[in-house]
């Protein structure tokens, strides 16, 4: 956050209701100009200019999901906050106590990877052999027995905790 610049430049000044976000959606490269990566994203409110919600995504990328979120915010019944506090225009909840309208979103890549990319791969080894991760050999053994519902290879199960990762700083500095 701190080397791409997202953070506001003087935290002191902050109260505890204070996001640690910058406001220039600017400075956050779209999701749809890197729409295969994966990782952590946000959703930025282009009517309030603040930022309203952290997502991650694994498996899949930013504009696939993006693509599910919008599905979800034009359903006639709303299965999350964000989708009640923020409905499609096209959604039968289009004119109900609303935040705003779920086209005012702007989502932007809070921290993105290549997960076809040789550093990837290095995701299942510890920091001292050439991965990101502190871990033992439990822990990863833990990781590649979790998530049995994903069906996913443990590469996969890798990237679902990368982008795990990515979001809640993400969501810690955006709501403290």
């Amino acid at each position: 956050m701190v080397l791409s610049g997202h953070l506001k430049s003087d935290i002191e000044c902050l109260n505890e209701r204070d996001s640690l976000l910058i406001t220039d959606s600017g400075c956050f490269v779209k999701c749809s100009e890197t729409p295969d990566q994966e990782g952590a994203y946000l959703y930025f409110d282009m009517v309030r200019r603040v930022f309203v919600r952290s997502g991650k995504v694994a498996g899949r990328g930013f504009v696939s999901r993006g693509d599910e979120h919008v599905a979800a915010a034009k359903a006639a019944r709303p299965s999350s906050t964000l989708y009640r506090l923020y409905p499609s225009k096209n959604s039968p909840r289009a004119n109900k106590k609303r935040k705003g309208h779920f086209e005012s979103l702007s989502q932007v890549v809070a921290a993105g990877f290549d997960a076809k990319s040789e550093q990837a791969d290095m995701l299942d080894k510890d920091y001292k052999n050439g991965g990101v991760f502190i871990m033992t050999k439990e822990e990863v053994k833990l990781i590649k027995s979790s998530m049995k519902n994903l069906n996913c290879s443990a590469k996969v199960k890798f990237t679902h905790m990368l982008a795990y990762q990515m979001e809640l700083r993400y969501d810690l500095a955006l709501s403290p």
